[in-house]
C-alpha cells in the first residue's frame, strides 16, 4: 500500500502540474504576443537607429510591459516547478499514516552506513520527539541534485519537501533492492530468494550439466569451436540450405510460409463466424462457466469477493497495464476506492495461479483440448507484456 500510495502521489502531481498550466494557456499566449510586439518594436528601432526605449513606450507601453513581469515569472516559476513541490502539497494527507509505516517495518541495507535509512532514523526520532525542524546535518539520499537544492532552498531543511523525498527514496529502493523489509514476503533480502546452502549440494548432483565451472565453460567452449569450425566448412562449400557467402556476406534465406493456401482463404471466413463481444463480456463468460474469480479469496479471511465484477475489473488492469484510476473510470458501478482495495486484497501470485489452475483445468474438460495434446507444452510469440507490480518468485 506504501508502494501504491507514492507512487499514486507523484502521479497525481504531475496532472495537478500540468492542469494548472493548461488553465493558464490564454495568458500564456497574451504574453507571448507581448513578447512578439516588443521583439517587433526592438527590430524597428535597430533599423531606423531609434531609442528603443522610446519605441517600446510609443507601440506597446512601457507600464504595460512591467505589469506583465510577475506574471511572466510566475508562469516561468510554474512550468520549472519540481514534482517534489507539488507531491509536498498533499503533506497532511500522507502523514495520517507515515509515522505508523516507519516505526512498524525494520528496514535493512547493505553496510552500516546507508544514507536512506539514516534519513527514515532522522524522522522516527522527529516524529518520537514531536520536533518539527530537521537537523541542519540530515542526510540527503537523494539521486537527483535539485531535489538537495529544493530541500535546502532557504539554507536549512524543509521538513515537508525533506520527508516526501525520503519516502520516495524509500520507495524506489525497496523496489531495487537496495533496501529490505525483515519478515515480509515481497521485500526479503536478495539472498533470501536464494536456495539454502544446505540443499545446494542436493540440488546440483540432480543437474544435467557439470557444477565445476572451469570445466562446464572449457566444455562449451570445445563445443562452440567445433560447431564454428562445422559452419564454416559447410558454408564454403556451399552445402548449408538457404545460407550462402555473397562478397564477405551472410545471407539467409527467409523461410517459406507453411500455411496451405486453403487455410488462408478459410482464414477471414472463420473470423466472420466468431462473436464480436468486448472483454469484459468475455471474462464474465468465462466466470460463469469455470467460477475462475472466486478463487480471488481475500488474503486474511480466505472469503471470495462479494462482488465478481470488481475482481475481473482489476485482473483486467493488471492484464492491459491500463492501471487501476483509468480502470475505475473506464468501470461502470466500480469505485477508485473499491478497485483498488480489491487489487491490494484479493490479487496475489498465489491466488492467480489456483485461478489459471481452475481455467486450465476447464479446457482440459473440453473434448476440443484432446486434439492437441496432453497440455504439457506450449507455444509463445515471444512478446513481453508488464502485468501489474513486480513479483519475485518465493524461494522453495
Amino acid at each position: 500500500m506504501f508502494d501504491k500510495l507514492i507512487g499514486s502521489l507523484f502521479t497525481k502531481a504531475n496532472k495537478r502540474r500540468e492542469r494548472r498550466y493548461q488553465a493558464h494557456t490564454r495568458d500564456v499566449g497574451r504574453l507571448m504576443r507581448l513578447f512578439d510586439k516588443t521583439i517587433d518594436a526592438l527590430t524597428g528601432s535597430r533599423d531606423t537607429d531609434a531609442d528603443p526605449f522610446t519605441a517600446i513606450d510609443a507601440t506597446i507601453g512601457w507600464r504595460r510591459l512591467l505589469d506583465a513581469k510577475p506574471q511572466v515569472k510566475a508562469l516561468a516559476e510554474m512550468v520549472n516547478e519540481d514534482t517534489l513541490v507539488t507531491a509536498a502539497e498533499k503533506y497532511s494527507g500522507y502523514r495520517k499514516y507515515v509515522p505508523a509505516f516507519l516505526e512498524t517495518f525494520e528496514f535493512k541495507a547493505t553496510g552500516s552506513k546507508n544514507p536512506v535509512l539514516a534519513a527514515v532514523k532522522v524522522l522516527r526520532d522527529l516524529n518520537q520527539s514531536g520536533q518539527r525542524e530537521v537537523p541542519a546535518d540530515a542526510p540527503m539520499p537523494f539521486r537527483s541534485k535539485q531535489w538537495k537544492e529544493l530541500v535546502l532552498e532557504d539554507g536549512k531543511p524543509d521538513r515537508r519537501l525533506y520527508e516526501t523525498a525520503v519516502l520516495a527514496t524509500l520507495r524506489d529502493r525497496l523496489r531495487s533492492g537496495d533496501v529490505w523489509i525483515e519478515r515480509t514476503r515481497n521485500y526479503q533480502r536478495f539472498d533470501e530468494y536464494l536456495l539454502p546452502s544446505a540443499d545446494v549440494t542436493t540440488a546440483a548432483a540432480g543437474l544435467p550439466v557439470t557444477t565445476d565451472v572451469d570445466a562446464y565453460i572449457a566444455e562449451r567452449a570445445k563445443t562452440l569451436d567445433f560447431r564454428l569450425r562445422r559452419f564454416v566448412r559447410l558454408l564454403t562449400k556451399g552445402k548449408l540450405e538457404g545460407v550462402e557467402l555473397r562478397d564477405v556476406k551472410l545471407y539467409v534465406a527467409p523461410l517459406p510460409a507453411i500455411t496451405p493456401p486453403e487455410a488462408a482463404k478459410l482464414d477471414p471466413t472463420l473470423d466472420d463466424l466468431q462473436p464480436r463481444i468486448r472483454i469484459t463480456e468475455l471474462l464474465n463468460d468465462v466466470h460463469r462457466m469455470t467460477g475462475f474469480a472466486d478463487r480471488f479469496t481475500e488474503l486474511r479471511s480466505g472469503r471470495p469477493h462479494n462482488n465478481p465484477n470488481a475482481v475481473l475489473a482489476a485482473v483486467l488492469a493488471d492484464a492491459c497495464n491500463l492501471g487501476i484510476e483509468k480502470m475505475a473510470d473506464a468501470s461502470q458501478g466500480i469505485s477508485y476506492a473499491q478497485l483498488a482495495w480489491t487489487h491490494s486484497w484479493y490479487l496475489s501470485d498465489e491466488n492467480y495461479r489456483s485461478a489459471l489452475a481452475t481455467i486450465i483445468n476447464a479446457h482440459h474438460a473440453l473434448p476440443l483440448a484432446a486434439a492437441w495434446g496432453a497440455g504439457t507444452t506450449s507455444s509463445s510469440d515471444g512478446q513481453y507484456f508488464r502485468a501489474g507490480p513486480f513479483r519475485r518468485l518465493k524461494r522453495n
